[in-house]
């Protein structure tokens, strides 16, 4: 594989254009695309010149910062909540939605199942030893919750 060979440098004129393109909310990839300086040197530059990170660091700073300022001249609630949510989304932010496994117990569900679907003497006789369930002659009878299974 060949190694990437960037191109040169960017010059004052590129690195200026696209301090504006960030002060105006632009990520850099797109102010890079906007003045014509590729992203792939780009990105190579960031890590041999780490002063281009500052500078554009900087410039992404100033840009939240004039925002915010007009957040505070011209204060509302909409401003105050989304101010809060974003400086602190840990304590204003909306409430993460969490995935989980609907809560089945799936020994009741797998009990239950039997003995609504084959009666429990027929899956006894089926092959499975009503002793490895914790069954005698005598329980067959007698519904069989998961607690009797899981105590044995």
């Amino acid at each position: 594989m060949k190694k990437y060979k960037p191109g040169p440098s960017p010059s004052q004129t590129h690195l200026d254009a696209i301090s504006g393109y960030l002060l105006d909310g632009l990520t850099l990839d797109e102010a890079c695309i906007l003045t014509g300086y590729p992203v792939a040197d780009m990105r190579y530059w960031k890590v041999e010149k780490p002063s281009i990170v500052d500078l554009f660091d900087k410039k992404v700073i100033e840009f939240k910062h004039k925002h915010l300022r007009q957040m505070t001249i011209s204060p509302s609630e909409k401003n105050s909540q989304w101010l809060l949510e974003k400086l602190r989304p840990s304590e204003f932010g909306p409430p993460k939605m969490a995935i989980q496994p609907p809560a089945i117990n799936l020994v009741a569900q797998f009990v239950k199942n039997i003995q609504e679907n084959y009666g429990l003497a027929n899956f006894v006789e089926s092959g499975v030893p009503g002793e490895k369930l914790g069954l005698t002659s005598k329980s067959l009878d007698i519904p069989v919750t998961p607690i009797d299974i899981l105590n044995g």
